[in-house]
């Protein structure tokens, strides 16, 4: 019931036009929206589909090349969460926490609630992209 669990079959044939994996993605929404049929509706508060607001600490990692939840899904995320870390790792896609160093400066976020920029910085430029591509 929550803005962020829509998966509308339509909006996904709309939005994912030229992608190899949209016949997939397609039936996957058709799929929920069929299922979700024999749901009882949820209680939703007001304001669920308004973007979050916070000021606790939040690490955003996304992966460059990720074509399920870009870059660009969180470009704007300072604006709501002034105390959020960005962290974007070329040519990595979708779950990046775990690539290479990246684990040890989400361990060292979760203890410090912050992170060393240059540390992190220098993390991501030794992250080589993977040795192939999906054409």
């Amino acid at each position: 019931s929550e803005a962020w669990a829509r998966f509308d079959p339509t909006e996904v044939a709309k939005e994912g036009g030229g992608s190899y994996y949209l016949h997939a993605q397609v039936a996957a929404a058709q799929f929920q929206e069929a299922a979700c049929a024999l749901l009882p509706v949820g209680v939703v508060p007001a304001g669920d589909d308004l973007p979050v607001r916070s000021d606790a600490p939040v690490l955003l990692l996304t992966g460059g090349a990720d074509p399920q939840d870009p870059p660009s899904n969180v470009a704007g995320a300072a604006a709501q969460m002034p105390h959020s870390f960005r962290i974007t790792v070329p040519g990595q896609g979708h779950t990046v926490g775990h690539i290479g160093c990246l684990s040890q400066v989400v361990v060292d976020f979760f203890d410090h609630t912050q992170i060393d920029v240059g540390r992190a910085a220098a993390c991501v430029s030794s992250i080589s992209s993977p040795p192939f591509a999906v054409v």
